[in-house]
């Protein structure tokens, strides 16, 4: 096996990859409704993966989808360490691709969403991190 080679997916860890993915999918869904463009999904850094960047306006908007049951299950997730790693994914993304873009803010939101309960988007937390 070389570097490139991947071990196949245990169905849990599919299922798991099968979820986020759809969770993403609602939560693009719903942005959208709200107004968001859709400008990259599972966008991969260095440090990384932003799940969404989005922008509103002059917002420029990276985002975190997690996908849970209650609203501080999903609060919760966001660890320090995940903090630090989404704010250096951003700073890679805005060094790499934003030049002369107008954006007024940059900001990082959180997503919670369950699959299996109604409604299905349980919070949308703007500036999670504090403005870029």
């Amino acid at each position: 096996m070389n570097r490139y080679d991947h071990p196949p997916m245990t169905s849990n860890r599919a299922t798991a990859y099968e979820k986020g993915v759809a969770a993403e999918h609602l939560a693009t869904e719903y942005l959208q409704t709200m107004g968001y463009v859709l400008w990259h999904k599972r966008y991969k850094t260095r440090y990384g993966e932003l799940d969404m960047v989005m922008h509103r306006g002059n917002a420029l908007v990276f985002i975190e989808v997690k996908n849970r049951e209650k609203l501080n299950d999903g609060l919760y997730a966001l660890t320090l360490r995940q903090q630090k790693r989404l704010w250096q994914a951003g700073e890679w993304f805005l060094q790499n691709h934003i030049r002369d873009e107008p954006w007024s803010t940059i900001r990082f939101d959180l997503m919670v969403v369950s699959l299996s309960r109604s409604p299905k988007v349980l919070a949308h937390i703007e500036n999670i991190l504090g403005q870029a």
